[in-house]
């Protein structure tokens, strides 16, 4: 048995330490998270303003505020995918307490001329994305395993090992099953260890982590018809992602002397940015008003951490197998722009009636290095302009008062920044309702939402390499919203 080098076509399609447009997506995606009374209205604020989460989407909304208040809102969310591998339906779902928003503004001191008045000042912390959930897929496959795709690779050189012209190595995943003796070699030529077929295939995908926004931002109103508003934007990124992938041989395949084998991949992703978003609403009647905003590209400066694991259990016993040392990099992410527009009717205190635009052109994002990591962009780039497209989204929503309470509700949908090309579908469709009471000062708003995602295919490894048929993965979420203000 020769140990050698070992080439590697990268066989996991979603957690891979290089860089790609996957990644520029979870940089630049927002989800609907807010206040109670934001999410309630769909988001769509554009034109309304008057409650500190416009600091993230329209900051000319500060100057709506009439009152100095402080606000904070508390999320229960139930997180949940449906997976299909082989005929086979897995369910799972999990629980989680989040902070969704805090902040608090209002009116200044600061003294104006003109008709220029009621300069307004805030500080607000916004939850941009979530991206906790764990995804679970069972089933048992009749036509190949991982190892076969690992030994697809190592015949690209016609299977048969060559001393003086071994291929290349990757220390993360091939030779973990070298190491392991899942792969090896008899009368120069590579096998693996599974020999049988209906292997049971399991793979969980553990993600956590959290897009978050920092506002700080200020309001001036022109004789109270025309605001303009200015936001500078902190943003914090915090990612870590799981997989564990195992294969059990069957219980009559007599062949096989592997009982199981599992691999292990782990990444991890922080990062710090900023960005710079002007707005301004218009009243153009009592009973109309124009809003819109531009953010700035995201500057974000990234660190990664990958690690990989492989242990593999024989009947006589266990073998593992780690890398020599994680993969660590540092670069930049410039996310795309993004440009806003909305209208609102009012029915005098009665009620109102908003609709949003948001228009996002995902092919602009950018990767670029750091000094001390060179690595050549161009063609990731390329792949982001080519694989990637503009996104429309349309929010709105529908308010309504009874005496001191408040029913509202929203829809919104969001398209899918990928292009045709790739199978993977982030496009959403959420609604929401809910009430608030509100008193002399003081407030609190509550709201239900439910998250759908449009269903994808994703595939366990490379089916160039192999026969695999894709596993159809379906998210949806579902989040009660609280939300408590004070008002001075």
């Amino acid at each position: 048995m020769q140990r050698i080098l070992l080439f590697f076509i990268v066989l996991m399609p979603n957690l891979v330490f290089s860089q790609t447009e996957v990644d520029a997506v979870r940089y630049s995606q927002r989800g609907l998270n807010g206040s109670a009374r934001f999410v309630g209205l769909g988001g769509a604020m554009q034109a309304l303003g008057g409650d500190l989460t416009t600091l993230s989407y329209n900051p000319a909304g500060l100057g709506i505020i009439r009152n100095f208040e402080i606000s904070g809102s508390l999320g229960i969310n139930t997180l949940s995918s449906n997976t299909t591998h082989y005929g086979n339906e897995v369910y799972n779902s999990i629980p989680r307490l989040s902070i969704d928003q805090l902040g608090f503004g209002g009116p200044s001191e600061i003294a104006l001329k003109g008709k220029w008045s009621n300069l307004s000042l805030g500080l607000s912390y916004n939850r941009q994305n979530n991206y906790h959930r764990v995804v679970e897929i069972e089933g048992v496959n009749p036509e190949s395993t991982l190892l076969d795709g690992f030994q697809a690779v190592l015949n690209s050189n016609n299977g048969v090992y060559d001393v003086n012209n071994p291929p290349s190595f990757y220390p993360y995943s091939v030779d973990l099953a070298w190491n392991t003796l899942l792969l090896d070699t008899f009368n120069n030529r590579y096998f693996n260890q599974i020999f049988e077929n209906n292997t049971f295939q399991k793979k969980r995908i553990t993600r956590a982590g959290s897009l978050n926004e920092l506002s700080i931002g200020a309001s001036a109103n022109y004789d109270y018809k025309l605001y303009l508003g200015a936001s500078l934007n902190i943003q914090n990124l915090e990612y870590s992602e799981t997989n564990l992938f195992s294969e059990t041989t069957a219980e009559d395949d007599t062949a096989s002397v592997i009982d199981e084998y599992n691999f292990e991949e782990t990444l991890t992703i922080s990062s710090g940015g900023a960005n710079l978003r002007l707005g301004l609403i218009y009243r153009i009647s009592d009973y109309l008003r124009f809003g819109a905003s531009f953010q700035t590209p995201t500057l974000l400066n990234l660190t990664d951490q990958f690690d990989a694991y492989m242990e593999a259990n024989y009947e006589a016993g266990t073998l593992d197998s780690y890398p020599v040392n994680p993969l660590y990099f540092e670069y930049r992410f410039i996310g795309p722009y993004r440009a806003s527009g909305g209208f609102a009717a009012l029915f005098g205190k009665q009620g109102l009636l908003s609709v949003d635009y948001e228009f996002v052109d995902y092919r602009t994002g950018r990767f670029s290095e750091k000094r001390a990591y060179p690595w050549n962009t161009d063609g990731l780039n390329s792949n982001i302009k080519s694989n990637l497209t503009f996104t429309h989204t349309v929010r709105s929503g529908l308010e309504y008062r009874f005496g001191n309470f408040t029913a509202r509700g929203g829809y919104v949908f969001s398209q899918d920044p990928y292009s045709n090309k790739l199978a993977i579908n982030r496009g959403f469709r959420s609604t929401s309702f809910g009430i608030g009471y509100r008193k002399e000062g003081w407030y609190i708003d509550f709201t239900l939402q439910s998250v759908a995602y449009e269903k994808y295919e994703y595939y366990l490894y490379n089916p160039e390499l192999t026969p695999l048929q894709p596993t159809t993965i379906e998210n949806r979420d579902f989040k009660a919203l609280f939300t408590l203000g004070i008002k001075y």
